[in-house]
């Protein structure tokens, strides 16, 4: 018999909903906890700046059993950081940029 057929008739004959609880599940436990999750958005809140390695860096209990990488996958998958980067400026806004530019205007006026 298959299986949904086995079910309708375990019912039919008075048996008990025990049949529909889960299984246990098999695989090697989740080390990242709902705790370490709330903590580490409470730091990127505070800092939005911070990098995966300074997060492991600045929480000395992550140190022995999370990795770099667990600490990535808990801001992207978990809490739904993005990865940004910051951008280069353009010469114009640095402050050597804005010698050179004054010196081309005063060349040029010339």
């Amino acid at each position: 018999m298959r299986t949904t057929q086995h079910l309708v008739n375990h019912f039919k004959e008075g048996g008990e909903p025990s049949a529909l609880t889960p299984l246990p599940k098999f695989g090697r436990p989740h080390k990242t906890t709902l705790n370490t999750c709330a903590l580490i958005s409470r730091q990127v809140a505070k800092e939005t700046k911070l990098t995966a390695q300074e997060i492991k860096e600045k929480n000395p209990q992550f140190q022995e059993h999370m990795s770099v990488r667990s600490v990535k996958d808990i801001l992207h998958i978990d809490l739904g950081y993005e990865c940004y980067r910051a951008c280069k400026k353009p010469i114009n806004f640095t402050a050597k940029g804005e010698e050179s530019k004054i010196l081309h205007e005063i060349l040029n006026l010339e």
